[in-house]
């Protein structure tokens, strides 16, 4: 009897040593289990921390105007840490070897740092910048702002499926308008010039409006890839234009085609868009609660103390002045609109130059004409993919560095580095047509422009957005006008220099003037803060 207890002893203290290091593995597990969803949301206590040191100001009128006007917008960036080490305690020794086992599987050396870097870099969200405060509303005072910094009715929080969807479609506007560049094979110079005119007339609107638009729907870290979006009317449709147009179809179709697609946008832009300008629709907001509240002291908040009540002609008039006192009161806006309008006006100079080379030099037909412009249409491609990529990122990166304060100026550094692209393109084309190489070479040539001009036009525009956010639309007017009148007059003078000079040595002056051209960014980039503050533009 004695021997048979002893027995079932020594199986109870062989089953109690094999339970603890199972409970002790379960210990350990929770604790990883724990730690590693502590690692799925490493900033929570960091982005907490960063949103308590944003102070939101006061619903008075210096403090949103200020803001509205791009001086407070000092977005602090968030900062990441790195998630935590899981130290495993079921390290430590075990002299039972069964217990070595289970303890070895459950808790590998590098098994859980390792999950937990996976896990950290599976669900971190885009790096990007904390939203900028919005004016609140303070009713005790008379102030009518918005009424909380998640207000749905504020266009900045607008979903993002709806932001996209108002974008495209003034860009599908923009798309259309140069399209009508498939014309230009047409049989009638006075049907060419008309419906140029018409085209150009309906699609400018959409053009300044867009930007406006976009400076409205997007904080600083998105408008780099919405303006790309934005882009993609103005420089691809002329490409595209040619290319799908050519003689086959005729000039009516070219036509009637423009007038069905532009139709159909149109009505999209009727039924689904809606208004973005901050400031209108506190002022709607502001009439409605005077009329429900019967309050007649109530005043925006983006409305200046006793101000003066403008009639709809001087709101109009304005408007209408605003670009040109851009224009000719800022220096920064001078600088750029003429920079961009050289670039776009070598653009367009090549664009004369194609049809006539490849009917003359490789004796193509015209109607396959249309297919030389496929280099410049690839270029805008990967310079638009490319820049859509590097814009918003750099921002942000560059903000960080900048002790959380961003700057306009922080979307050039790109604009410097595909400048370089434009004279490399005007001497491969030129000089590849002089020499009579085979036809694939000038074609090539023309990828480096294409390229290099998404990445100026692109960076410009949104600079600007960045630097007159309330007035995004008269800033982006005053490039379009600058850059429409070189890109109308500036050809003109292309079949005389190339007669002169011929293919080789006239894109090789066209590749000169962009050399030339390449620090004006690098100068707006390194004095450009200073200008804007030295010389603001009373708007």
């Amino acid at each position: 009897m004695s021997s048979r207890r002893d027995l079932e002893k020594g199986i109870i203290e062989e089953e109690e040593k094999e339970q603890e290091p199972e409970q002790e593995t379960g210990t350990t597990t929770e604790s990883i289990a724990s730690q590693s969803d502590n690692s799925r949301n490493p900033s929570h206590e960091n982005d907490a921390a960063s949103n308590a040191s944003i102070k939101y100001p006061d619903s008075n009128h210096e403090e949103a105007e200020a803001m509205d006007q791009g001086q407070t917008d000092l977005a602090r960036q968030k900062t990441h840490t790195e998630p935590r080490k899981v130290k495993s305690s079921t390290r430590r020794a075990h002299t039972n070897s069964q217990a070595n086992d289970i303890t070895s599987t459950a808790s590998k050396s590098s098994g859980g740092p390792r999950i937990s870097r996976i896990t950290h870099r599976t669900t971190t969200p885009r790096a990007k910048l904390p939203p900028r405060p919005l004016p609140v509303s303070n009713l005790a005072i008379g102030i009518v702002g918005w009424d909380s910094q998640t207000d749905p009715e504020m266009p900045l929080n607008f979903p993002e499926s709806k932001k996209w969807v108002l974008t495209g479609l003034l860009a599908s506007i923009t798309f259309i308008s140069p399209l009508a560049s498939s014309c230009a094979l047409a049989p009638s110079l006075a049907t060419l010039i008309g419906f140029r005119f018409m085209a150009g007339l309906g699609g400018s609107g959409c053009l300044t409006i867009g930007a406006g638009m976009i400076a409205d729907l997007f904080h600083a870290d998105r408008r780099g890839l919405a303006t790309s979006l934005f882009s993609l009317g103005p420089l691809f449709g002329p490409v595209i234009g040619p290319i799908a147009g050519a003689q086959r179809i005729g000039w009516r179709w070219v036509f009637w085609i423009l007038f069905i697609a532009g139709t159909l946008i149109t009505i999209g832009i009727e039924c689904l868009n809606v208004e973005t300008n901050p400031r209108l629709l506190i002022k709607r907001k502001v009439a409605r609660l005077s009329k429900e509240l019967n309050r007649s002291d109530l005043r925006s908040v983006y409305d200046p103390r006793n101000s003066a009540h403008h009639s709809k002609s001087s709101v109009l008039a304005n408007a209408m002045i605003r670009p040109l006192k851009m224009l000719m009161f800022s220096p920064i806006v001078l600088i750029l609109s003429l920079y961009m309008a050289l670039v776009y006006g070598l653009l367009y100079l090549l664009f004369t130059t194609i049809t006539t080379v490849f009917t003359t030099r490789y004796h193509w037909a015209p109607e396959f004409c249309g297919l030389a412009y496929i280099g410049l249409g690839l270029g805008f491609f990967l310079g638009l993919v490319v820049v859509a990529r590097i814009s918003d990122v750099t921002v942000v990166s560059m903000t960080k560095a900048n002790n959380g304060i961003f700057e306009p100026e922080m979307r050039l550094p790109a604009c410097i580095f595909f400048a370089c692209f434009i004279p490399i393109s005007l001497f491969w084309y030129g000089w590849s047509i002089h020499a009579g190489v085979h036809w694939i070479i000038p074609i090539i040539g023309l990828i480096p422009f294409g390229f290099g001009m998404m990445g100026i036009f692109i960076p410009i525009q949104t600079y600007v957005i960045d630097s007159f956010p309330s007035y995004a639309a008269s800033g982006i007017a005053a490039l379009t006008v600058c850059r429409s009148l070189f890109g109308a007059f500036l050809p003109l003078a292309g079949p005389a220099m190339y007669q002169a000079l011929g293919y080789g040595w006239g894109n090789s002056v066209l590749g000169f003037i962009a050399l030339a051209l390449i620090p004006a960014p690098m100068v707006i980039y390194k004095f450009g803060g200073r200008v804007r503050k030295r010389f603001p533009v009373k708007l």
